[in-house]
This record gives C-alpha cells, sequence and structure tokens, in this order.
C-alpha cells in the first residue's frame, strides 16, 4: 500500500558506529499517489558515511499542511546520535528529483549536542518540484565544511520566503558553480540563523 504509514526505504544507522552505506541506481517512483507517512526515503540518525549516487526520486505527492507547519519529506536525513563517532560524510550526487510535490531533500544536524555529518550535494538535478511548505533542498543545523555545487534547479516552487536551495543554522558551507533557472520561489538561495 503506497499510501500507508511507512517510508518507501528506511535506513536506521542509530546504533552504527562504523562502516559505508550505498544506495546506487534506484528509481524511486511515488507514481502520484498522496503518501500519508510523509517521508518517503528515510535515513534515520545518520552515523556512519553514506552514498547516495545516480538515483531518481520523481512523483512522490507527500502531505502536507501549511496551517500546521507540517512538511511532507521525499527524502530526509536526520541528525545524528550519540553514537557517532567522528565525523561522518554524506555524498549525494548524480541523482534526479523531478516532478514531486513535499520537500523532495533535507539533511538535519543536531546543533545542541553538536553533532554533525559533512554534506557534499553535488551533479544533482532538481526538476519541475513544488512544496507548499518549504524549500526544495534544505540544510539545517549542519556546521561541518557542507559543500554544494554543480547541481542544477529548474522549474521549482518553493513556500514563501524560502529559496530553492535553503541553509538555516549552517556555517562554513560552500555552495557553487549552481545553475538556479525559473524558480518560483522566494529567492533562489536563502541563507539565515547563523549561517
Amino acid at each position: 500500500d503506497l499510501t500507508g504509514d511507512q517510508p518507501v526505504i528506511s535506513d536506521t544507522q542509530t546504533y552504527l558506529t562504523e562502516g559505508l552505506h550505498m544506495i546506487e541506481d534506484c528509481d524511486f517512483d511515488g507514481q502520484n499517489q498522496v503518501y500519508d507517512c510523509r517521508i518517503a526515503v528515510f535515513v534515520n540518525g545518520t552515523c556512519i558515511n553514506t552514498v547516495f549516487r545516480r538515483n531518481v526520486f520523481q512523483h512522490f505527492k507527500m502531505r502536507e499542511d501549511p496551517a500546521d507547519n507540517m512538511f511532507g519529506y521525499v527524502f530526509v536525513m536526520t541528525k545524528p546520535v550519540s553514537t557517532v563517532v567522528g565525523q561522518p560524510q554524506v555524498t549525494i550526487a548524480d541523482n534526479k528529483f523531478q516532478a514531486n510535490q513535499g520537500l523532495p531533500w533535507e539533511c538535519m544536524g543536531d546543533a545542541v549536542n553538536k553533532r554533525y555529518y559533512k554534506v557534499v550535494f553535488e551533479r544533482n538535478t532538481l526538476t519541475a518540484n513544488s512544496s507548499a511548505c518549504h524549500s526544495v533542498a534544505v540544510i539545517t543545523d549542519n556546521h561541518l565544511s557542507n559543500i554544494i555545487r554543480n547541481n542544477l534547479f529548474f522549474e521549482n516552487r518553493g513556500s514563501g520566503s524560502h529559496g530553492a536551495f535553503s541553509i538555516f543554522n549552517v556555517s562554513n558551507t560552500r555552495i557553487y558553480h549552481n545553475t538556479f533557472v525559473n524558480n518560483h520561489t522566494g529567492r533562489e538561495v536563502a541563507v539565515s540563523g547563523n549561517s
């Protein structure tokens, strides 16, 4: 049942202290059905090196509620937990996020407990996505040297003053060589908090 309360894929790293998870060459197709679970692809407690490469995330319709600020995520990576060792790297490269409704991608750190992972987001294509509550791509509370480069943001729709790409409370992030074309967002890139 595609509209049930479970993500399409869930990668729980909560109890891991070493290793590498790779998800490559997959086609995640929501088939334009409304998902009640609010998360399609879920990485929980990001604690080890993780690679998402050459995947397609398309046609997801995540249930969102702007009145309650309730997001629907196509792909979300949550903050590291107490078992995290060092500073793992998350590489999200050469993926396509297209024709999704809901927040296509977010990575979250843990500013309170100072647990982070490095994000490298490169050569991804984000096309014709829309969110009633947020941006198209977001990094939140993650203070490592994140890199956002060589991505294409085309014909996306976001909410209010949010940008096609947003960072909130994120320092040491380099954003360069990205292309933003005809996005219907408050701005192309939004930077706020201690960023």
